[in-house]
């Protein structure tokens, strides 16, 4: 959600509160800029207290294909499916038995969809509501309509105090953030009111001109803003005299921030739009190719009307996305023309000494002592010992492609290493790659990076930093509305397609690196780091499903990636690109896709046998006799070398010689015979162990912890389950959590102590339910329900547990060790209130004046499970309201 604060709206928000009350779908609608997320933002947030199960935002402005709307809704509850179900019948079956609302944010690029959704979602549940965000309705019967209309602005002569209207009270907020001290007086409330009445109270509009504030006066403001949309009125009056005049206005309004840019800035503006997420500055880098490549000014203009610029003014060569260029080096790479004074590269100007400055310092980090290198090669290759080109199942005995598919393919940025962010060459030996160290390219890393800082203070881009949890690094995200704009100047251009193509070519240099690494100690931060590109994947891979001969691409893309896939149960979503690209490819499918259904078959074979020793609740008897178990090599040996010296296409493959490894120890143990599955773990452990690898390891332990406890040396299967717990990989991923504490569980039982074992399976239970795997505590009917006795009691303990918390119990940890439920208050134990120790922190914490959202973060728990717990508490006590909890907790503490 927005960062900056929310003005006006009470008229809207107590109309939506209303109807939320009486409907079970409520679509807000209005045009482009309007403020319709952010008025939903908040009904969601004031309707929390009435969901125990949470309010939960589905952003859809990056999903331009409605068959992934129930994907992307899946992400956001964060529900995994290993079943092969539809997407949509998932979504339905985990929302059956829920209480919660689901905001589908921008729907009016996939209508149908979002229809059909709410239509499947709805007609089943009982207790879902959804609150939809769209330019136009969805077009069921049962949806009820909110329009949300500009903000108030006062008419001309108008003499009431600025305060009353909302729309002053916005530009004063927003211009108050770029000056600080800024306020509306008697002096210049006038061309505040004139300002935003030009603007017809559109809060985009307005903000755009707000940050304008830094650099200009009020009054400078309005008249230079007053002649801009005078000239853009008759523009679009005569271009398209049905366009509403809100919707004049607000072009005309991002228009004017547009010609504002430089035109480094303009080009910029124009290629970044082709990310539908957030992105890093390797990433802008990549998609901006060598389109800086001069870093002149007069190669880079944009027509503010949306027409190329004249010529001189920066048309990109068509067909190729670059600026024309009379002379070319011998690599290939384009000679940068003469610079004008004052351009953005200009000599002697601050742009080209930071630009100097900065490719001066990130080469130094970046390559700190390396060598040059020859021509054509590049520092990866230079390391052949580490860096061995794949040779291996490819098909028809091709070599491994070491650039992107298409030999044409333009050239991207000096060294961007893939997804990173710190611009280290990455990549097996190319002109182009070789060229990154030129000064040409180094002068347009600068530009970029010039571009960038200068779209985020013109508020075009906004800056996002990653915090604790989260991909570590600066991102930049633009807002829909000016994405739209960016890809209508980048059409102009004539650039889209080769700007999608190096999107594309970019993020399959960073799939495959991440590949060559994944089997390594960095596989949390990999996963993170995926996660945050998901919604520009999804845009590449859909340009590779909609451009002819672009398919074979898109396969190799999500060949890849199938680390990233399964790891973080996005199968269904694996096979809706695999089985479409492959319908367009018309092609065998790449060994990388191979090893992504590979990887799909396996893993729930594993999982499925594993649940069956377990819930049997006793060791499997013998089904096979000793001349039916298959010996199995020692890795060593499979690997025809020492494990711990493997090359680039061995590391590759080793994560499925041990899950292969790991299958047949589960199989072992479902037929009885675990004292054969432990060496088998046991050997792959030592690999896993070597490398630093977490993933494979997990489920290494999980199934030596089963083995073990089959053959009753339950103290050691303990000790494996714990130690599944402690790998980073597994405390950041709650489903692996689950699973561990439910396996600690069954041996603990097994070792006598029924209470510990209760609690441990209810924490397990509880972190089930948040992923939409079980049902509720109260409603559960399986083996091992909780009841009314002891083991009931120590169920609901268990339940009530925050993953930090039951990771710090099943570990052993003293609770304060978790870092959960530190707060600023002691929490005081209270005869008769029915309050849980985890109820009274929170309690404790909303006394302190937190939100949901910041006592999820502050208990380290899922904003849901926070949500949960307040619920609780106000049922409880017989509150109807925060500040009574509040009152409450503080009389006790005093």
């Amino acid at each position: 959600m927005p960062a900056t604060s929310f003005v006006g709206r009470r008229p809207e928000l107590a109309q939506a509160r209303r109807l939320l009350a009486a409907t079970r779908l409520l679509t807000l609608t209005g045009p482009g800029g309007v403020g319709k997320t952010r008025l939903a933002a908040r009904v969601a947030e004031e309707a929390v207290r009435g969901f125990p199960d949470g309010v939960w935002l589905v952003p859809l402005a990056a999903v331009r294909d409605g068959a992934l709307v129930p994907h992307a809704v899946a992400d956001a509850l964060g529900i995994r499916d290993e079943t092969g179900r539809a997407p949509l019948d998932t979504v339905v079956e985990q929302l059956r038995d829920r209480r919660l609302m689901l905001v589908l944010d921008n729907c009016e690029h996939v209508t149908d969809a979002c229809a059909s959704l709410a239509a499947a979602v709805l007609g089943a549940t009982g207790g879902v509501r959804v609150l939809a965000t769209s330019r136009h309705r969805l077009g069921l019967t049962e949806e009820h309509l909110l329009p949300v209309s500009p903000l108030a602005t006062p008419a001309p002569g108008d003499v009431r105090s600025g305060r009353e209207f909302p729309a002053l009270r916005l530009f004063a907020d927003r211009a108050a953030a770029v000056a600080p001290g800024f306020k509306i007086t008697d002096h210049n409330r006038a061309a505040v009111a004139r300002l935003c009445h030009r603007l017809d109270g559109l809060p985009l509009a307005i903000e755009l001109a707000a940050v304008r504030m830094h650099a200009l006066g009020v009054e400078q403001l309005d008249e230079r803003l007053g002649d801009h949309l005078g000239a853009h009125y008759r523009l679009l009056t005569c271009g398209s005299p049905a366009a509403p005049p809100r919707h004049q206005t607000l072009r005309s309004a991002v228009d004017w921030s547009h010609d504002l840019c430089t035109p480094a800035e303009q080009l910029a503006w124009a290629h970044l739009s082709v990310f539908t997420g957030s992105f890093d500055l390797a990433g802008a880098e990549a998609v901006c190719g060598d389109s800086f490549g001069g870093g002149s000014g007069d190669t880079v203009g944009v027509g503010a009307a949306g027409e190329p610029a004249p010529a001189g003014a920066g048309r990109a060569a068509e067909g190729t996305g670059t600026a024309p260029s009379d002379t070319t080096r011998p690599s290939g790479e384009s000679t940068p023309p003469p610079t004008r004074p004052g351009s953005p590269a200009a000599p002697g100007t601050r742009a080209e000494a930071v630009r100097t400055n900065t490719l001066a310092t990130r080469a130094e980090q970046a390559h700190p002592g390396d060598e040059p290198h020859p021509p054509g090669t590049t520092r990866a290759d230079n390391r052949s010992e580490t860096a061995q080109p794949d040779t291996t199942h490819r098909p028809h005995g091709d070599p491994a492609p070491a650039a992107p598919a298409d030999a044409n393919e333009p050239p991207t940025l000096a060294g961007g290493e893939a997804g990173s962010g710190t611009g280290r060459g990455t990549g097996t030996g190319t002109s182009a790659r070789a060229g990154a160290v030129g000064a040409a390219a180094c002068v347009a890393r600068a530009a970029v990076l010039d571009a960038v800082v200068g779209l985020v203070e013109k508020s075009v881009l906004v800056r996002e930093v990653g915090g604790a949890g989260e991909v570590g690094g600066t991102r930049y995200r633009m807002l829909a509305l000016l994405r739209e704009y960016g890809l209508e100047k980048l059409e102009a251009l004539g650039a889209a397609g080769d700007t999608r193509r190096r999107l594309c070519a970019h993020f399959v240099r960073v799939a495959e690196e991440h590949e060559r690494g994944w089997f390594g100690p960095d596989q949390p931060a990999t996963l993170a780091g995926l996660r945050a590109e998901h919604d520009n994947l999804r845009a590449a891979l859909d340009f590779c499903l909609t451009t002819p001969g672009e398919a074979p691409r898109g396969l190799r893309l999500i060949g890849s990636l199938w680390f990233y896939w399964i790891a973080r149960g996005a199968w269904s979503e694996l096979r809706h690109w695999w089985q479409r690209l492959l319908l367009r490819g018309g092609r065998r499918p790449p060994p990388e896709l191979t090893r992504a259904h590979w990887a799909a078959a396996l893993i729930p074979l594993v999982r499925s046998r594993t649940n069956a020793v377990l819930r049997s609740g006793a060791p499997c008897p013998p089904t096979l006799a000793p001349h039916q178990i298959p010996d199995v090599r020692p890795l060593a040996d499979v690997l025809g070398r020492q494990t711990g010296r493997v090359g680039d296409d061995e590391r590759r493959l080793l994560a499925f010689h041990l899950l292969s490894r790991v299958e047949m120890a589960a199989t072992l143990t479902f037929h009885g015979r675990p004292e054969r599955a432990v060496p088998l773990c046991v050997d792959a452990l030592a690999v896993c162990e070597a490398y630093g690898e977490q993933w494979v390891r997990s489920y290494v332990l999980s199934a030596l912890a089963t083995a073990r406890w089959a053959l009753g040396e339950h103290e050691a299967a303990a000790e494996s389950a714990r130690r599944c717990l402690r790998l980073p990989y597994v405390t950041g991923e709650p489903h692996a959590v689950g699973g561990a504490l439910e396996m600690l569980a069954v041996v603990t039982a097994a070792r006598g102590d029924t209470e510990r074992a209760a609690v441990l399976r209810g924490a397990a239970h509880r972190i089930r339910y948040d992923l939409g795997h079980d049902p509720p505590a109260g409603r559960r009917q399986t083996r091992g329900a909780p009841g009314d006795g002891p083991y009931g009691e120590a169920h609901r303990r268990g339940y009530e547990l925050s993953v930090r918390e039951a990771l710090a119990y099943a570990l052993g940890e003293p609770r304060s060790a978790s870092g959960a439920g530190r707060t600023a208050r002691t929490a005081p134990p209270v005869p008769g209130s029915g309050l849980t120790r985890r109820e009274l922190e929170v309690a404790a914490l909303i006394a302190s004046g937190m939100t949901n959202r910041q006592i999820a973060e502050r208990l380290v728990i899922s904003r849901r499970t926070a949500e949960g717990h307040v619920e609780r508490i106000l049922a409880k006590l017989g509150f109807a309201a925060r500040s009574q909890v509040a009152a409450w907790f503080s009389g006790l503490s005093r």
